[in-house]
């Protein structure tokens, strides 16, 4: 016994002591094992958040997708304003750049400064990318050639928690709860492949296992 656990511990050795970089897990089955996929965000979930560390990004989750929407920062000189029929102001709004709505602006030195949200897609429920569930917190399961990209999320009073594997500074936990790892690039990416039990992944899990943390707080209604 003493042999074998002496030979894992080299193994593991190997894996983390490798000359390539990696920084990444994947799973190579959808996690947890044989759970029933979730249709659905619950209705305390969906919402609009704005990001903890930066409130020109918002989280806009609804049933089965979630948004990023971020401010892009742009400018247009007063002179191509007045130029071009495209573009005019009224009651204090720029037309011509949203195709809905008037943008709100300020001006400086003859150059007008205004924002513009940008979306894009951060999940959504399909064949390949779904949602599982371990006690409260969703998992978010998504394909990435043969393997599992996955992501933790949950919601705490107002804020709102995702959470991904930090490799660097779980490495400890990795090894406790996910071993056996083996290599494999996905994506052109040197990462590691696991295959944990539902009760290795929910003890990874309630021991809080992926580490790197990203928070949203409750958006109020836009008026």
């Amino acid at each position: 016994m003493i042999r074998v656990g002496f030979i894992l511990i080299l193994c593991m050795i190997g894996l983390f002591g490798s000359s390539q970089t990696i920084n990444s897990v994947y799973f190579e089955n959808p996690q947890p094992l044989n759970t029933k996929n979730t249709s659905s965000f619950s209705a305390d979930v969906i919402g609009r958040y704005y990001k903890a560390t930066d409130n020109i990004i918002d989280l806009v989750i609804d049933s089965t997708k979630i948004e990023v929407k971020y401010l892009v920062k742009m400018l247009l000189r007063m002179d191509e304003i007045k130029s071009n029929d495209k573009y005019y102001i009224k009651n204090n709004l720029l037309y011509g750049v949203n195709e809905k709505k008037g943008l709100e602006f300020f001006v400086k030195n003859d150059t007008v400064y205004f924002g513009v949200f940008q979306t894009e897609t951060f999940f959504e429920q399909t064949d390949s990318s779904f949602i599982r569930k371990i006690g409260n917190k969703y998992v978010l399961n998504e394909k990435k050639e043969d393997a599992w990209d996955v992501t933790v999320l949950y919601k705490k009073d107002t804020t709102l928690y995702i959470r991904t594997i930090d490799l660097i500074e779980e490495e400890e936990k990795v090894n406790k709860y996910l071993a056996p790892l083996t290599k494999k690039v996905i994506n052109k990416e040197h990462t590691y492949i696991s295959n944990p039990s539902v009760k290795k992944m929910k003890s990874f899990v309630s021991a809080k296992g992926f580490y790197d943390i990203i928070k949203y707080h409750v958006k109020l209604e836009e008026e």
